[in-house]
């Protein structure tokens, strides 16, 4: 694994860059610590496995240097007529590409659940009424 960090806006951008060529167990742990240790940061994750990004909350997919698709794993996976990743995710065999998508369809819920959470709270703290009766 190779990380690097900058900041934009005053904010740190973390840019991980997770290699194929470890063996599943230590995928597993270094994913485990990734989402745990940056959880509330911005990661810029360059990955080789789709098990690796597939909880993402945005994804780029390149193909010859090129932006062919983006999105989040879910949306991507639900395009209509399929696309580049949904390809990518079916050549992994049927019973892997399903798990993938219940992932991904998991991490999308996880993630609107989140953003209601946080917008309904946002929406709490600029309502001046809130508590006067």
């Amino acid at each position: 694994m190779v990380c690097q960090m900058w900041t934009f806006d005053s904010q740190p951008v973390y840019r991980v860059v997770l290699q194929a060529s470890v063996d599943v167990e230590t995928d597993e742990r270094i994913q485990t610590m990734v989402r745990q240790e940056f959880q509330h940061c911005t990661v810029l994750a360059i990955a080789h496995r789709i098990g690796t990004i597939i909880d993402y909350d945005a994804m780029v997919v390149l193909e010859k240097g090129k932006l062919v698709e983006h999105g989040s794993p879910a949306q991507l996976l639900s395009k209509p007529g399929g696309g580049h990743f949904s390809r990518l995710v079916e050549d992994t065999g049927s019973g892997h590409a399903e798990h993938l998508r219940e992932l991904a369809i998991h991490a999308s819920e996880k993630s609107n659940v989140t953003s209601t959470r946080l917008e309904a709270k946002r929406g709490a703290a600029s309502d001046p009424n809130l508590g006067m009766s």
